[in-house]
């Protein structure tokens, strides 16, 4: 009986390491003026940028590490674009991300790779 207590007691040490390396992944804080604070939509604009940086080849064990945002533009509707800049194993890969209100503080979002990449600074 003693022995089924620490097994399960190891159980939930571990789920609970892996939930804090999964969910943590979405809490750090992203750099620059984007308008993706809160930590759903970062998570959820993170997650698109990893399945757009596994398509380009980057092992989808790296999660994709952000160097830098800027606001590009706001139009008259409210849509904002942001330029998004990755590290791609030490070279700055762009991504614009366009953020439209959805009304009721909700926001859509879509994110596109930039053309050409930009050289990465020590």
């Amino acid at each position: 009986m003693k022995n089924l207590v620490w097994t399960r007691a190891w159980k939930c040490v571990a789920f609970c390491a892996v939930l804090i390396v999964v969910c943590g992944c979405g809490l750090i804080p992203i750099p620059g003026g984007t308008i993706a604070k809160s930590p759903p939509l970062s998570w959820d604009v993170k997650k698109v940028l990893l399945m757009e940086e596994s398509q380009a080849g980057v092992p989808a064990t790296a999660y994709p590490t952000i160097k830098d945002t800027k606001r590009i533009s706001i139009d008259d509707k409210g849509e904002i674009k942001e330029l998004w800049v990755v590290d791609r194993k030490g070279q700055a890969i762009n991504y614009i991300v366009t953020f439209t209100p959805a009304g009721q503080g909700v926001w859509q979002f879509r994110v596109v790779p930039e053309e050409r990449p930009v050289e990465s600074k020590p």
